[in-house]
């Protein structure tokens, strides 16, 4: 007679449990666009023995078509190549879609680090500074951080009379 064949039960849990599985991978959000982080603003707060403060100001451009929920962050800032601080911020700014924001946030170096770029501003004859800005934005309304990273390049002004008598 016929046999009557039963699926085992691995079978049962595991078909319903992976269309689970990728149904809310598919729900995830997509991470947005990096927006440009630049340093708009660099001011000496503290400088102590071995710690020195500074406080920076970030412009946030935000080139999504959505507006980004920032809720914190954390960075690193190089100097001619050389690392100079890092920093970390919980200040909460919404960057609408399209436009950008401000956020000063306080970092830190230490002695090692001023020694470094004197070094490095003594054996160099350039009047401009590179700067690498780089690290995470933690967005309030996604589970990954979004990574950011900014090269750029301060000139010096030079008195253009010097010399020039």
């Amino acid at each position: 007679m016929g046999e009557i064949r039963t699926m085992p039960i691995r079978t049962i849990i595991f078909l319903p449990l992976m269309a689970l599985l990728l149904t809310a991978c598919a729900l995830l959000p997509e991470p947005p666009e990096p927006p440009n982080v630049t340093l708009s603003d660099l001011k000496i707060v503290d400088v102590g023995i071995f710690e020195q403060q500074y406080r920076v100001q970030l412009r946030i451009q935000n080139t999504n078509n959505y507006p980004l929920p920032i809720i914190g962050m954390n960075f690193k800032l190089q100097l001619n190549d050389k690392h100079f601080a890092q920093g970390v911020s919980g200040q909460s700014v919404n960057v609408a879609a399209f436009t950008d924001e401000l956020l000063t946030v306080d970092v830190v170096s230490n002695l090692s680090n001023i020694i470094q770029q004197l070094q490095t501003l003594g054996s160099e004859v350039d009047t401009a500074f590179r700067y690498r800005l780089s690290g995470k934005l933690t967005l309030s309304d996604h589970i990954r951080k979004v990574p950011f990273e900014h090269l750029g390049q301060v000139t010096l002004s030079s008195n253009p009379t010097k010399g020039n008598k």
